[in-house]
């Protein structure tokens, strides 16, 4: 369900990229409706599984390089795994209902050596292998899917070093045929007045707009620095060395060109258009131990309306940390031609709280992902089992729960007779290799002995393995654990002695509202178990045929025959 006040992109195409002359006039405002704010990032957070397993240190490479966007109700995602993995090549789509939960239907094909395109003397082929690729994000343009592709460093070429790709999907988010629109310009093959980026970039943000009736379509980048800017022409800030939001007016072509918009330029071959440090406390230059730098994996997303907004994440420029819990966004309202200041995206501290499967998240955040319309985000961070993994929104089958489960032995008892009820609680493992040492501390719950006292406590507790204390007094019928803990897919339990005072059925439950503890996991459900106070009922009888008079007189003639015989057989002895 979109939002409300959400603009339909996909409906009203021919609204989304008005001139700028028509886009100041009321009615254009009127029109296009009001801007989608800002995508919410969510406090309570579980893995994204492909295939089963946690897209991160679980998975074989990683697969925390990919893309997520979401289509007619269904999540597509594209990953491309780390290590031997990591080309065009080998890009894996999956889909998912839920958007945490994928699963792959196989990889996409390219053209063959698709990288050994000439280049001129300026930049002889080399490539004998494809190039690695180590970012990537898909939009959707002009009613087709566009994935770019950042590669990194590639000896013997500039077309795939430093450099995005950038593919065709085609109109089916499922089609797993990718066809080559071409690398953008690079430092030696390009004209020389068209060399932006000119490979002074790491990272691909994707792209926005459309190159169809009149509108700018636009490529987002993490933009690098050279070491010794230029005189710029209006630079949002006077020195950059930590990467800041480059976007490009770019054409297909082919083959492939791009200009700045506007023209902020302060090298040969870049141009800022956002500055994603500003107002933030941080700063890049000089490069020391506190300066700090944009993490090369983000988002700029069209949420209709003229409202573009990035999001992203800072990280320290030598140890590639990320700053705090947090994530940033800047946000145009005039289709990406001025940007505000960044913002927090969870305040000040706030990030702390975020949690993993229920427990804290042990590191800082990166890489923020966000479908159009911001029904669902992502980003990665590392879980409590000290695990990179990527996380969206939990969902209710998902959230961690206790199982509490009781039992009475024997569950029949004479009045005057005594039972032993046995409650035992259970924490889930929600990740692996688990911590060691308790995970879910102060446990508590209550337990009241139905019947209005025809069930009591004798007093006695008879075990207790949970820790914490068990208050089960004589005559009473209230039992209460406190302060319990346990380890992550640890067990324990506790016993105590109750009597039947009065014969009776006496159904016992314990309410999953009557358990807390500190991490605040509910119970998965109520426990339950029956004691029947009380005799046994008596034992059926089966009853004995009864004879008629027919066969009485019949069985008087038999004993009789039998009778005379004997007595013959005496008189011959």
């Amino acid at each position: 369900m979109k939002p409300p006040g959400y603009f339909d992109m996909h409906s009203f195409k021919h609204l989304r990229h008005i001139p700028k002359w028509l886009a100041a006039l009321p009615l254009a405002a009127a029109m296009a409706g009001p801007a989608f704010a800002q995508a919410a990032f969510p406090m309570e957070t579980t893995p994204v599984t492909l295939d089963g397993t946690p897209l991160g240190t679980q998975t074989t490479g990683s697969g925390l390089i990919n893309t997520v966007v979401l289509v007619d109700g269904v999540y597509h995602m594209w990953v491309i795994k780390s290590g031997a993995d990591s080309y065009v090549s080998k890009t894996i789509h999956a889909t998912s209902a839920d958007g945490i939960r994928f699963t792959s239907d196989g990889t996409m094909t390219v053209p063959e050596k698709y990288w050994q395109l000439p280049c001129g003397a300026t930049d002889p082929t080399t490539l004998v292998n494809e190039p690695t690729a180590s970012r990537l994000r898909v939009s959707q343009v002009d009613g087709q899917w566009i994935m770019t592709v950042w590669h990194g460093n590639q000896p013997g070429t500039t077309l795939y070093s430093y450099n995005t790709s950038i593919w065709r999907i085609g109109a089916d988010p499922n089609s797993h045929a990718l066809s080559l629109i071409g690398p953008l310009p690079a430092a030696n093959c390009a004209p020389a007045d068209n060399k932006r980026p000119g490979n002074n970039h790491v990272g691909v943000f994707g792209m926005t707009g459309s190159q169809q009736e009149g509108g700018d379509l636009r490529i987002w980048l993490r933009q690098e620095s050279n070491s010794t800017p230029q005189t710029p022409t209006n630079p949002p800030t006077p020195t950059f060395t930590g990467g800041n939001l480059g976007g490009y007016a770019i054409d297909f072509g082919p083959p492939i060109t791009t200009s700045t918009v506007p023209a902020y330029d302060r090298f040969a071959t870049e141009t800022y258009q956002g500055d994603l440090f500003a107002d933030t406390d941080y700063y890049e230059y000089p490069i020391d131990s506190g300066s700090t730098m944009v993490h090369a994996i983000g988002r700029t997303l069209d949420h209709g309306g003229g409202t573009f907004v990035t999001y992203y994440a800072l990280m320290d420029r030598v140890s590639q940390v990320p700053r705090e819990h947090e994530l940033w966004y800047v946000k145009s309202t005039d289709y990406g031609e001025n940007w505000g200041v960044p913002t927090r995206i969870y305040g000040d501290g706030v990030g702390d709280g975020v949690l993993v499967n229920g427990m804290p998240a042990t590191y800082g955040f990166r890489a923020p992902e966000v479908v159009a319309g911001g029904e669902r985000t992502y980003f990665w961070t590392r879980d409590v089992c000290n695990n990179h993994v990527m996380v969206t929104a939990i969902d209710e089958q998902t959230k961690p729960k206790l199982n509490i489960a009781k039992d009475f032995e024997p569950n029949q008892i004479d009045v005057g007779a005594t039972s032993q009820l046995t409650v035992t609680v259970t924490a889930p493992t929600v990740c692996q290799p688990a911590p060691e040492g308790d995970i879910v501390t102060n446990i508590m719950l209550t337990d009241t002995l139905p019947g209005e006292g025809k069930v009591t406590l004798t007093g006695t507790t008879l075990d207790n393995t949970c820790g914490g204390t068990v208050t089960a007094n004589a005559g009473e019928t209230a039992i209460t654990l406190t302060g319990a803990g346990l380890p992550m897919g640890g067990s324990c339990e506790f016993t105590v002695e109750v009597k039947g005072n009065a014969a009776g059925v006496y159904p016992n439950v314990i309410p999953v509202a009557n358990v807390t503890n500190d991490l605040k996991w509910a119970a998965a459900e109520d426990a339950r178990d029956t004691l029947t106070v009380g005799a046994p009922p008596p034992a059926t009888v089966t009853p004995v045929p009864t004879t008629g008079p027919l066969s009485l007189a019949a069985l008087a003639g038999l004993l009789g025959f039998f009778a005379v015989r004997r007595n013959r057989k005496s008189k011959k002895d």
